[in-house]
């Protein structure tokens, strides 16, 4: 009558040892480090379109820069390469630096992490899936399309901005900005245009404004200062606080 449930014990044992060592076989694999560089000639280049999916993302603007230099690096898997490429299509610069989207990963998920040094004047469309993102000194307009992870933008023109959470943060914009944002906290300070807002939650701070400020917002407190006038369609639930607005103001 013991003979079973010595059975049963040894076979359970011998799948737990299989078990045991099928994680720990997993458990070994670790992200490998790899540098790359590329170099576009952008002397005929007036725009720079980028996808990029996990990792940091940095983009550098210099003032009479004739090229595109990229700086990746790389963490991946052995057996997984990265789509990291640099080209001229259609008259404007293309940069793609991602892993497969669909797969998935039984470990942490390879990334790239990226440094873009661009000639200034250029105009940037950016879609990034997850990951901060850092864009100085440029001069030109931006549209930005991000996943997630916080934005900081010092230095542009016209900004279109559509995000899906993590914190804003807006300086020195010559021109208007148009921000759709999910989640997260806003600070703008020093724009030379309109600022729009359309935002779910976390809080606002706007500051140094030469144009007019439009806010509409879901939840989270509202702060506004130094503007030509001030419409928020839509204040949701928090704190509302403005002053030093030069014209009408509106608060709903």
């Amino acid at each position: 009558m013991s003979v079973r449930p010595v059975a049963a014990i040894g076979a359970l044992t011998l799948l737990l040892i299989g078990s045991i060592f099928y994680v720990q076989a997993r458990d070994d694999d670790k992200l490998e480090y790899e540098h790359r560089n590329l170099v576009l000639d952008a002397s005929q280049i007036t725009a720079l379109h980028a996808q990029t999916g996990a990792g940091k993302l940095r983009i550098v603007g210099v003032e009479g820069q004739q090229n595109i230099t990229v700086e990746a690096d790389i963490h991946r898997y052995d057996e997984v390469e990265p789509e990291l490429k640099l080209v001229m299509e259609d008259g404007h610069a293309s940069f793609i630096a991602r892993f497969n989207e669909s797969a998935s990963w039984w470990h942490d998920s390879p990334y790239i992490d990226v440094v873009l040094t661009v000639p200034a004047n250029l105009a940037l469309s950016v879609k990034d899936g997850s990951g901060p993102i850092a864009i100085k000194r440029m001069s030109g307009d931006m549209e930005i399309s991000d996943g997630s992870g916080s934005l900081h933008i010092d230095g542009g023109n016209n900004l279109v901005i559509r995000d899906g959470s993590g914190s804003i943060e807006l300086r020195h914009i010559n021109g208007n900005i148009a921000l759709k944002d999910g989640s997260g906290s806003i600070t703008i300070r020093d724009c030379g245009g309109d600022v729009k807002i359309a935002d779910g939650s976390g809080s606002i701070e706007v500051n140094q404004i030469a144009g007019a400020v439009t806010i509409n917002n879901g939840s989270g407190s509202i702060n506004v200062t130094r503007a030509k006038s001030l419409n928020i369609v839509e204040s949701g639930s928090g704190s509302v606080n403005y002053r030093d607005i030069e014209g009408e103001v509106s608060v709903n």
